[in-house]
């Protein structure tokens, strides 16, 4: 049995070329009258990552939280869930791989970053 909240959420998203681009931030369920829950998509990106914050913390980024951005995956373009979340998709074609980019740019100009 795959427990949603454990199994998923957190997990790290791979591509279908072995790029790791980010984590599972967020998982939208279909909830229809009388039918189980169904899982339709995952989400990665800061504004789902946002929404689990508390929201004096949210309103205190401003912004930066009102240009935040999410990915949603399709339930179908899930592979395989073990350690890593692997997608059948690719990853520089999401908003996801530009923020971790980004970030990636980011810290190589820290000191000791690079």
């Amino acid at each position: 049995m795959l427990h949603l909240v454990r199994d998923v959420l957190d997990k790290q998203l791979v591509d279908r070329e072995g790029r790791p681009f980010g984590k599972v931030d967020g998982i939208v369920l279909e909830v229809r009258d009388g039918a189980a829950l169904r899982v339709i998509a995952l989400e990665v990106g800061a504004a789902t990552r946002l929404g689990r914050l508390p929201r004096w913390l949210t309103r205190w980024l401003g912004r930066w939280s009102a240009r935040a951005t999410s990915t949603r995956l399709p339930q179908a373009s899930v592979v395989a869930v073990g350690r890593e979340i692997y997608v059948a998709v690719d990853a520089t074609q999401t908003a996801a791989w530009r923020v971790e980019a980004w970030l990636a740019r980011l810290i190589t100009r820290l000191p000791g970053g690079g």
